[in-house]
Parts: C-alpha cells; structure tokens; sequence
C-alpha cells in the first residue's frame, strides 16, 4: 500500500502563481490565439491516441482571453503531458475523455481513461508536478 502525501515545494503552486501573474499578462503575438492553439494541440493529441487505438475525446467550452504567451505555454505543455499519461498508463484498446471548461477566468481540465489492463503500478513513471511522493 502506498501512502500519498504533499512535498515541499510543490510545483504545482509555481504553475498558479504562474498563471495567476498579473505582471505577465503579455498578450498573444496576432499569428494565433490561445483557443487556437489549444484546438490544434487537444486534435492533434486525440488523433495520435486514435491511431493507436484508444477510443475517446477531447470536449472544450467556453473562451479564454487575454492568454499570456508565457501561461500558454505552460497550459499547453500542462495539456500534452495529460495525454501523455493516458500514452502511457491508459488501455490502447479502451476509452478515454478530456473535458475542458474555460469561464470566469478559470479553466478547469477533467481527464479520465481506463487504466491498461496489465498497468500494476510497475510502470516507471514520472514525478508529476512534484505534488506528491509515495512512502
């Protein structure tokens, strides 16, 4: 059994703070907006799962607006490391979904998949946002 607890100091804090930063509020260079960017990645990364084999979707609603270039990358790199895990850890032969919902200056990401039928938590994994450590 494995026990979950919180470390110091936790990354995901930087990536609020990050996102949060009034000083940084760059707005996105007129080659594109964030919502663009954002369809491009999520259908890019639903069609690489597809090809290989994994049945599901990626659901986005609402707008964001005033996206620095800097918290873009961040989200967008937050997004590719989210399908990444379902890569790795998800059943190729099973389903999975990504909802984002963007509203009221939030944007919420809800992901889940089913897990490889043969995945015992054997697999060498990442450490995450260094949020948590298992003892």
């Amino acid at each position: 059994m494995s026990i979950v607890s919180l470390s110091q100091p936790c990354g995901i804090y930087k990536v609020i703070g990050l996102l949060s930063n009034e000083d940084s509020k760059q707005i996105m260079p007129s080659h594109g907006t964030f919502m663009e960017h954002l369809e491009d990645v999520t259908d890019t990364e639903d069609a690489l799962l597809q090809n290989l084999g994994f049945r599901g979707k990626t659901e986005i609603s609402g707008v964001a607006e005033g996206i620095s270039v800097q918290q873009e990358d961040v989200l967008l790199s937050l997004m590719r490391e989210i399908y990444r895990n379902i890569q790795r850890h998800g059943n190729p032969n099973g389903t999975y979904k990504v909802v984002i919902t963007i509203g009221n200056g939030r944007l919420l990401i809800a992901q889940s998949n089913e897990i490889h039928p043969v995945n015992d938590w054997h697999i060498p994994h990442g450490r995450g946002s260094d949020c948590t450590t298992n003892k």
